[in-house]
């Protein structure tokens, strides 16, 4: 999932019928495809456009980490 190149991620990640049991999920992939390099704060925003924001999501701490150190939030 890391080694997909932006374009493709995004695409799937805005997918109406994306087989997922809550948008949480797209955070935890999105989360996933940052890993552990260094990603553009750009790239990192244009997936997080592909969240739907919802009722009662509950996003594990780790994924808000990963999505926080790479806009640049957390050191």
């Amino acid at each position: 999932w890391e080694e997909l190149p932006i374009g493709l991620v995004e695409s799937i990640l805005r997918q109406d019928y994306l087989p997922i049991t809550s948008e949480a999920e797209v955070l935890t992939l999105i989360a996933k495809w940052i890993g552990s390099r260094q990603r553009r704060e750009e790239d990192v925003t244009r997936l997080l456009r592909s969240f739907r924001k919802g009722d009662s999501v509950r996003v594990r701490i780790s994924d808000m980490a990963a999505l926080m150190g790479a806009l640049g939030t957390v050191t």
